[in-house]
């Protein structure tokens, strides 16, 4: 006999198997991609975003890492352990729920990285995780969400503003991990940041909860 679900728990779990089914085809195309002609001999690198696939938090960083681009997978590595260990000590956002990407999708050794344009694939995963909060960290990550029509054209990327995109979500920008991790300053200003991003979250919870047409 299958198992039963209640009515709203059986919609959530739909919700997943369909934003995992288009998450597959959005890294498909993201392994496949030819937009940008590669030299010949030369090995590209390609990174997918990783993650929960409905998540409230979506994290979008500027910069592949080593660790990113030997495993193919976005915040593997010394990232995604920072951003672990912080989830660890805030009181709202679990490292396990929240969803991560990077602007550029792949990397070459002499490909013109100033030429690249992945915005398209943001917009995609945008869409479907439809998160309610976007970490925009460094400055190439909040001119993407520019790009793909989420943070106006008048606004500049200010590390600890937060704004309310044309989506119907936040946006809070901060720095790059790498340059996070530069000097003792930045990272309390980085850890900052993390802690307005989960108070934040925390209201969004809060007044969600409270205008629940389900109570």
């Amino acid at each position: 006999m299958a198992e039963q679900f209640p009515e709203g728990e059986n919609i959530y779990g739909l919700f997943i198997e369909k934003a995992v089914a288009d998450l597959k085809v959005l890294r498909d195309r993201i392994l496949l991609c030819k937009h940008c002609p590669s030299i010949p001999g030369d090995s590209v690198k390609r990174v997918i975003g990783s993650g929960f696939p409905i998540a409230d938090i979506f994290l979008l960083k500027s910069d592949l890492t080593l660790d990113e681009l030997e495993s193919g997978i976005s915040f593997c590595g010394r990232d995604g352990e920072v951003i672990s260990k912080a989830c660890s000590a805030l009181e709202n956002i679990k490292f396990d729920f929240i969803y991560g990407t990077v602007s550029y999708k792949c990397y070459a050794d002499n490909l013109d990285m100033t030429g690249l344009d992945c915005s398209d694939f943001i917009s995609t995963e945008l869409r479907i995780v439809r998160p309610r909060i976007i970490l925009a960290m460094g400055s190439t990550a909040f001119n993407t969400l520019q790009k793909v029509g989420y943070a106006g054209g008048e606004q500049v990327y200010s590390p600890g503003a937060l704004i309310r995109s044309s989506q119907e979500s936040l946006i809070l920008s901060t720095y790059e991990i790498s340059e996070a991790l530069s000097s003792e300053e930045k990272k309390k200003v980085f850890w900052s940041h993390l802690k307005l991003l989960d108070k934040s979250y925390k209201r969004m919870l809060t007044l969600f909860e409270k205008n629940n047409p389900l109570k």
